[in-house]
C-alpha cells in the first residue's frame, strides 16, 4: 500500500476560514451540512481542509506525487516535516493517506498515525463527497460519518 503525506488546516469550532471571499464559519457549515455530531472535519477537501505548506514545484519535485490531480501530497514524510517547521502544530493535521486501499486501513499499524476514517474525494483531489457536497441522503446520512466527518 503506497502512503502519501500532507498537512491540512484544522476545521473546527475555533477555525476562522474564508473561501472565495466568503466567511466559511463552523456554525454555518454545521447548519448546512447537518453534521451536528462532528467535533472537527479532517479531510483532503481543499476548501474545508486547506493545505498549509506552500508547494514549490522545482524544490519539491522529487517529493511530490505527480499523478491523478494530487499536487499537494508528498512521498517523503521527513521532507514534509521540514516544510512545516515554524508552523504551530495545533493549527494543522498531519495526514498519512492512501488511494483506493486494497486492505482495510483500520487494520494497518502505521508509525504514530491514528486511523481516523475514509474520505471520498473527487477525481481532481479537491472536494469531499462526504463533507462538502451534500444531497446524498439516499446513499448515506450525516450520522453515518464519525466525529471527524469520515466514514
Amino acid at each position: 500500500m503506497q502512503v502519501y503525506y500532507t498537512a491540512t488546516a484544522k476545521f473546527n469550532a475555533t477555525a476562522q476560514r474564508t473561501w472565495q471571499e466568503r466567511d466559511l464559519n463552523w456554525h454555518g457549515y454545521i447548519a448546512w451540512s447537518q453534521l451536528t455530531h462532528v467535533k472537527e472535519i479532517i479531510t483532503l477537501d481543499s476548501i474545508l481542509g486547506e493545505v498549509v505548506v506552500a508547494r514549490d514545484n522545482e524544490r519539491d519535485a522529487d517529493f511530490l506525487v505527480w499523478e491523478d490531480f494530487t499536487p499537494d501530497l508528498y512521498t517523503h514524510l521527513p521532507y514534509l516535516l521540514t516544510k512545516l517547521q515554524g508552523q504551530d502544530p495545533a493549527t494543522y493535521n498531519l495526514l498519512a493517506v492512501t488511494k483506493e486501499p486494497n486492505t482495510p486501513c483500520e487494520a494497518v499499524t502505521f508509525n504514530t498515525f491514528a486511523f481516523i476514517g475514509y474520505d471520498l474525494i473527487d477525481v481532481h483531489g479537491c472536494n469531499s463527497a462526504l463533507t462538502n457536497c451534500g444531497g446524498f441522503d439516499n446513499t448515506f446520512l450525516p450520522q453515518d460519518l464519525n466525529e471527524y466527518g469520515d466514514a
